[in-house]
């Protein structure tokens, strides 16, 4: 359950709603606009509701029916999910601090990785 739930909130979409989950409530289609603003490729409608769907199913997100005219679906975090939220942010946080050495680290293993597999054609 544990790898699953990292794979769900560390997933493109997932990654970037909940952030913006956090300041619902916020209909379906505003999550959906907002979302197409923010990353280049715009989210499906099927993909959206896939990963609300997931994010419900988990208990981060909580999925309300409001009645009125015309009746509209609003989503909100959860409790579990506003208490998750600034650990994930501190993650987010953590990554973005650190983000340079990652990518500095990852060059010089494919250097060394690179160099290595030369060395054994030899």
């Amino acid at each position: 359950p544990v790898r699953e739930v990292q794979s769900l909130v560390g997933d493109r979409w997932s990654g970037l709603l909940l952030p913006l989950i956090h300041f619902g409530p916020i209909r379906f289609s505003a999550l959906q606009r907002v979302v197409g603003l923010i990353d280049k490729e715009v989210i499906s409608r099927r993909m959206l509701s896939f990963k609300l769907r997931a994010l419900e199913r988990d208990g981060f997100v909580l999925r309300s029916v409001v009645q009125a005219v015309p009746q509209r679906v609003e989503y909100s975090l959860t409790p579990m999910g506003e208490e998750f939220y600034p650990a994930y942010m501190q993650l987010i946080g953590w990554l973005n601090k650190h983000q340079g050495q990652i990518v500095a680290a990852r060059l010089q293993f494919e250097r060394h990785n690179d160099n290595s597999d030369q060395s054994l054609h030899e």
